[in-house]
C-alpha cells in the first residue's frame, strides 16, 4: 500500500512536470527567497507615487514623517506606510510628505520631490 502512494506521488509530479512545463521549470525559488530578505525588493509593484514617497523619505533617511490630508484620503496611503517602514508615521514630525499640488504650509520649506509627490520640513 505504502509503495502504491509513493509511486502515485511521483507520477502526479512527473504529470504535472510534463503537463506544465513552463510553470514548473522556470520558478527560480533561490532567487524568490531573496527577494523575500532583500529590503525594498517589491517596491516595484506598488504606484508610482507610493514607490516616489518612500524614496523621498529614505533618501533623508528620516525616523518619522506625517502625511498631508490629501494623501490622507488617497487609496494607496496603507501601501505607503508599509512601504516607508522602519520609517514611522507620526503626527509631530517635523517632515511632512505632501502631493505637489497641494498648499505648502506657511514657515515650510521643500526638502525634495518626484512624480507628483513633495516632502517638507516644518520645524
Amino acid at each position: 500500500m505504502f509503495v502504491i502512494k509513493k509511486l502515485s506521488v511521483v507520477v502526479i509530479i512527473f504529470l504535472s512536470i510534463e503537463l506544465f512545463p513552463t510553470t514548473m521549470r522556470t520558478v527560480d525559488y533561490n532567487s524568490s527567497f531573496t527577494d523575500i530578505i532583500t529590503p525594498n525588493s517589491g517596491l516595484h509593484v506598488l504606484p508610482p507615487k507610493v514607490q516616489a514617497g518612500i524614496r523621498l523619505l529614505q533618501e533623508q533617511r528620516l525616523d518619522s514623517f506625517r502625511i498631508s490630508s490629501a494623501i490622507n484620503r488617497y487609496g494607496e496611503l496603507q501601501r505607503l506606510i508599509e512601504g516607508a517602514y522602519p520609517i514611522r508615521v507620526l503626527e509631530k514630525s517635523a517632515y511632512c510628505l505632501m502631493f505637489s499640488n497641494e498648499q505648502i504650509p506657511l514657515g515650510c520649506a521643500v526638502v525634495s520631490g518626484a512624480e507628483g509627490v513633495i516632502l517638507v520640513y516644518c520645524p
